[in-house]
């Protein structure tokens, strides 16, 4: 309560949460990726003096070394 000399002029009340909560997995199925999403292209890794043949075998291996990290 805000008051003034004494005589309440104000009285202070909570309002409402307007925001939605959102839910997870609300773009389940909404959402695709490519599986060549992470894939360098030829010319940019020799742009950047990267082999190509290297960093795709870089690749597998650690996605094979992530992979059997999940497994139990």
């Amino acid at each position: 309560m805000i008051a003034k000399a004494g005589t309440p002029m104000v009285r202070l009340v909570a309002i409402e949460d307007m925001r939605r909560r959102r839910g997870y997995g609300m773009f389940k199925g909404k959402i695709w990726m490519s599986p060549d999403f992470n894939e360098l292209p030829d010319d940019v890794a020799l742009a950047f003096g990267i082999d190509p043949k290297e960093e795709r075998a870089a690749r597998r291996a650690a996605e094979k070394r992530h992979r059997a990290k999940r497994k139990p």
